[in-house]
């Protein structure tokens, strides 16, 4: 029989003291839109809020605590609890755009400017540990400007 770390056949893991990865216990979004007609074609204008409470970013880098039978060989492995070190932070995030859309004929064109992320919230999106070593992570994107153009035919 092949022997695991433990040094015994195969072993149940016992995770119920981890939280789900990627899986925030509270998310909420409010987005406002609001579009008024011009000589050209309109303008709209779209302002949104989304909350997205911490939540882990890999299952555990913790402990591990066998339950050994009376010969001393592991029968469970508890996990102790998620790596706290790749955990988020509370993210409140307020994005916005303005577009003018032009009506020519059978064509229509648009221009779009934007901000993301507009408070400049600082955290990250990925992140985990390497051999219980040290973190890797993925920054949130930080607070960005741009325009868009188009043309719908």
């Amino acid at each position: 029989m092949a022997t695991n770390a433990c040094g015994t056949g195969l072993v149940p893991f016992d995770y119920s003291a981890n939280r789900l990865i990627y899986a925030p216990k509270f998310t909420a979004s409010l987005n406002a839109e609001y579009t008024y007609p011009t000589s050209f074609g309109d303008v709209s204008t779209n302002v949104g809020w989304r909350h997205i409470s911490p939540y882990d970013e890999q299952l555990s880098a913790a402990s591990l605590t066998p339950t050994k039978n009376a010969t001393g060989q592991a029968t469970l492995v508890t996990v102790n609890g998620n790596d706290p070190r790749v955990r988020t932070t509370t993210q409140d995030l307020v994005d916005a755009s303005l577009t003018f859309n032009f009506d020519m004929n059978d064509t229509k064109a648009y221009v779009r400017v934007f901000g993301r992320n507009l408070l400049n919230e600082k955290t990250t999106t990925h992140a985990f540990t390497v051999a219980g070593l040290w973190s890797f992570g993925m920054a949130l994107e930080p607070r960005t400007y741009g325009a868009t153009l188009g043309v719908k035919f």
